[in-house]
């Protein structure tokens, strides 16, 4: 099972899109995972880096699926990470 913690939101820009940082962890031995896929409602997407930050523009009403090879896909709508 993915977890994402949030780290921080760096900007706000227009229609209220914002960046969104955060890291890709493990729920149960919380090591980051690198290199997790990161999709915004299928439009948009990201890889987190070498040690499983990521940086994606956003909306905050945005859906949000992560996935990694090995793990479940993470699907978590932005409102009910920050």
């Amino acid at each position: 099972m993915l977890t994402i913690i949030l780290l921080m939101t760096v900007l706000v820009a227009h229609a209220q899109t914002q960046t969104y940082e955060a890291t890709v962890v493990d729920a149960t031995t919380h090591e980051r995972l690198p290199f997790a896929s990161v999709f915004v409602d299928g439009e948009t997407s990201t890889i987190s880096n070498a040690v499983g930050v990521f940086s994606i523009n956003c909306k905050p009403t945005d859906v949000l699926r992560i996935t990694f090879v090995g793990y479940n896909p993470l699907i978590e709508d932005r409102q009910s990470v920050v």
